[in-house]
């Protein structure tokens, strides 16, 4: 089973934050990894993260290191297909630093739980699994594009609701591999580490309301020298805020905007003349021919 891509995606956006980070890890392996030649093993060992010899550069350092193409290839697939959405709902700096601060604590949980190993960790799998945990919240209702081959009985590629894929992701690739003792080169503590992160910055940046604005929406303005605290909005509000936005985004053709705002009045506590507006309008939407998922 291997993800190839989600749905929908924000249109009219260009991910260069996420794009960046794809630039740099591909950079650093082939500018690294090439010249060295047999040296790079020696390199990695250096400088990947060894939870019995901790070093404060090496958190960072591990993030940008894999130790072979294929590592690399998994993991810039994975950072492709959900960073994008990612990174449209949190805005580009708020991304890259929940993004370093994920990676940061799928370090630390696998140097608590790997004790005194001098064997070193490498690899963006756990900030990317932080990044999939932001996903898993914040995306419920979307849908991956995943290629499945299981010969002769099934072959070919079918949509998935996100939640399950990374469910799987989350439970029959990790846990319970890490639960069993399992042997193997998967740093299984990371990649926990990293996904549950994700899940407590989404939650913390909900509360706080962290979403991009829509185009042409005004940030509040601001008066007098001092700033007051603001009241938090009930769910009932933040509904009609999200029905506002996703009808003003609909009449004005950005369908996949609207969409996403228009899902989350759905997963709100509003009244239910609220929902049955976003209803309606998201059916509208399903049924438009030109929507690109």
């Amino acid at each position: 089973m291997l993800p190839i891509g989600d749905t929908p995606n924000p249109r009219n956006f260009r991910p260069w934050v996420n794009w960046a980070l794809i630039a740099v890890n591909v950079a650093v392996f082939f500018g690294v990894s090439l010249p060295m030649g047999e040296q790079y093993g020696v390199y990695v060992f250096e400088h990947g993260y060894k939870p019995g010899v901790p070093e404060v550069s090496d958190l960072f350092y591990s993030m940008f290191l894999h130790g072979g193409l294929a590592h690399l290839a998994g993991n810039m697939l994975f950072l492709w297909i959900y960073g994008d959405n990612v990174e449209h709902r949190l805005g580009r700096l708020t991304y890259l630093l929940v993004y370093i601060g994920c990676g940061i604590a799928a370090t630390l949980t696998f140097g608590f739980f790997a004790g005194g190993s001098r064997v070193p960790l490498v690899g963006a799998s756990g900030a990317i699994s932080g990044v999939l945990g932001l996903y898993f919240l914040l995306f419920p209702r979307n849908k991956v594009k995943v290629f499945l081959f299981f010969f002769p009985f099934v072959m070919g590629v079918y949509l998935i609701p996100a939640r399950i894929v990374l469910g799987l992701y989350v439970v029959v690739d990790n846990f319970f591999p890490a639960l069993l003792g399992a042997s193997s080169n998967v740093a299984y503590g990371a990649h926990l580490g990293g996904f549950f992160a994700g899940v407590l910055a989404a939650v913390i940046g909900e509360r706080r309301d962290w979403r991009v604005k829509a185009p042409g929406e005004a940030a509040p303005s601001v008066s007098g020298a001092r700033l007051r605290p603001v009241r938090a909005l009930s769910e009932a509000d933040l509904a009609r805020r999200h029905l506002e936005t996703g009808l003003e985004l609909q009449r004005r053709g950005q369908d996949t905007m609207a969409w996403q705002h228009l899902a989350r009045v759905l997963e709100l506590d509003a009244p239910a003349e609220i929902k049955d507006i976003a209803i309606e309008a998201l059916s509208a939407i399903d049924a438009h021919p030109n929507l690109r998922h």
